[in-house]
């Protein structure tokens, strides 16, 4: 096959996904809207907020200590002062619980989109508020299929870590520990290409958490290019873009001068895209079709009809 033809194929997918994304938000731009202000944008705001005080005093507080620290003497005694560890877990206890609930409320925001794409693919127009009750419905099983999916995908990673943190220890050796974080980085990646379409897949065919992991990986395995340049596009290259400008607004200053309206701003569109995006592509790619009483079927009286969506064939 002819490369141009190939890459063409390989990105098809996407690109449909792409579309129908805007066609969606086009025809309804004020329910997205309002969807993106109030599910993606202000949670980034109002925690923001609530949290820049008490996280601004606690960094402020940490840098100082740093400034005093003599990492001369540090290098000798082998140990970091007692006072540091609480509060090094009192700030990473700030990020954990912003992250969480930024989680708990993305996971709703996905369930509404998911409603609203519904109502579209019915030949309907969803509304607002009939949104929320559709995304209501729809957001417990995801939740579910959503924590399954990340405890599948973080199993692996993990344990090699602590496995090499706890080698590293015993033998005294940093080697160990630097390559257990690359092998477990690895297996992070592998795996968020492995599982990390099975909460879209539970949208779009009612699947159980552990038939969605199933369907994923199945999936995964027979269109790798797919999957490699669907979750590079719109999961790695993203992430890499806002870690550098978290990175530089935050080493300049400017991050708690304003910048971080920016990078709230950002994040919020970037979220909202990419969900959208990832439940089109769900619905496009992951069919249910009907079969007759008796006959067998995959799912609930079901069965998958996965598109073929590149030369490599099909995955159902």
């Amino acid at each position: 096959m002819d490369p141009r033809a190939q890459r063409q194929q390989i990105f098809r997918p996407l690109n449909d996904a792409v579309s129908d994304t805007w066609l969606q938000v086009r025809a309804k731009p004020l329910i997205y809207i309002l969807i993106w202000v109030s599910l993606a944008l202000a949670p980034y705001i109002l925690l923001g907020l609530a949290f820049q005080g008490p996280l601004v005093s606690a960094l402020d507080e940490y840098f100082g200590m740093l400034e005093q620290l003599d990492f001369a003497a540090l290098g000798v005694e082998g140990e970091m002062p007692s006072e540091y560890l609480p509060l090094t877990l009192k700030i990473l206890g700030f990020y954990a619980l912003i992250l969480a609930l930024l989680a708990l409320v993305g996971v709703f925001m996905g369930a509404v989109m998911a409603g609203t794409i519904s109502r579209f693919r019915d030949r309907s127009f969803p509304r607002y508020f009939e949104a929320l009750r559709d995304g209501a419905g729809l957001y417990p099983g995801f939740l579910i299929s959503v924590l399954f999916t990340v405890g599948r995908i973080l199993a692996r990673p993990l344990a090699v870590g602590a496995v090499s943190g706890l080698l590293a220890l015993a033998a005294g050796s940093g080697t160990i520990s630097t390559v257990g974080f690359l092998v477990a980085f690895f297996l992070l990646l592998s795996d968020i290409n492995r599982f990390g379409l099975s909460p879209f897949i539970h949208l779009s065919l009612g699947s159980n958490a552990r038939d969605s992991i199933g369907i994923s990986k199945s999936f995964y395995m027979s269109h790798r290019p797919v999957i490699s340049s669907l979750f590079l596009s719109l999961i790695m290259l993203p992430l890499v873009f806002l870690m550098l400008l978290y990175s530089l607004f935050l080493s300049s200053g400017f991050f708690f001068n304003g910048g971080a309206f920016i990078i709230w701003f950002l994040q919020s569109v970037a979220q909202f895209a990419i969900v959208m995006i990832l439940i089109n592509f769900a619905r496009n790619t992951f069919i249910r079709k009907e079969v007759e009483p008796g006959t067998g079927s995959d799912i609930e009286g079901e069965a998958v009809v996965v598109e073929d969506t590149g030369p490599e064939g099909d995955a159902g």
